[in-house]
C-alpha cells in the first residue's frame, strides 16, 4: 500500500496561543477537584496533567513560531512533546524579557518545567504504565496556576 504523504502543518502562533488558552482555562476549571486536601484524586489526576503538560507546550510552541519555527518543525523531534528543549530554546530566545505578572519570577516556570517534562514527555500522563507508579504532582495548585497566567500574559505580548 502506498505511504500517503502528511499534509504541511500551517498552525499559526495565534492558533498554537488559542488552543494553549483552552487548556489553561480547563486547568483553572478542574483544579478544585484534582487536588483535594492537598492529596491527589487519582481519577482526575491524569487528565490534568496531561492537560497541563499540553498548555505548557501550545504556549511555548505558540512563543518559538513568533521567532521564526515552524509548525512543521514544532512537531518533530527534537522538540514534539520535550517541555525540556522547547522550554530551551523559549529561553534562548528571550521569553522572560516579556511583562507577564509582576509577581512571578522566572524561576517559577524553570521548576514547574522540570516536574512536569519528565512524564509528559514519556507519555506517562496519557499511557499509564503501572497501577504502583508513582508520579511528582503539586500540592498547592494556586500557585502553579499562577505560573500559567503569566506565561499566558508573556505570550500574549508577543503575539498582540
Amino acid at each position: 500500500m502506498p505511504k500517503i504523504a502528511k499534509p504541511r502543518l500551517t498552525t499559526s502562533p495565534l492558533s498554537f496561543f488559542r488552543a494553549a488558552d483552552g487548556h489553561r482555562t480547563a486547568l483553572h476549571h478542574l483544579a478544585p477537584i484534582v487536588n483535594p486536601e492537598g492529596q491527589p484524586n487519582t481519577s482526575v489526576f491524569f487528565a490534568y496533567y496531561n492537560v497541563f503538560g499540553f498548555c505548557l507546550e501550545l504556549y511555548l510552541k505558540a512563543f518559538l513560531s513568533t521567532k521564526g519555527k515552524t509548525a512543521d518543525e514544532l512537531a518533530r523531534e527534537p522538540y514534539r512533546h520535550d517541555l525540556t528543549r522547547l522550554y530551551a530554546d523559549a529561553v534562548d530566545e528571550q521569553i522572560h524579557t516579556y511583562s507577564g505578572l509582576p509577581l512571578v519570577h522566572p524561576s517559577a516556570l524553570d521548576k514547574v518545567i522540570s516536574i512536569v517534562a519528565p512524564d509528559h514527555g514519556s507519555y506517562a500522563f496519557r499511557y499509564i504504565s503501572a497501577d504502583d507508579a508513582s508520579y511528582t504532582y503539586f500540592k498547592s495548585l494556586e500557585i502553579v496556576l499562577l505560573v500559567v497566567d503569566d506565561l499566558h500574559a508573556k505570550i500574549q505580548n508577543v503575539i498582540m
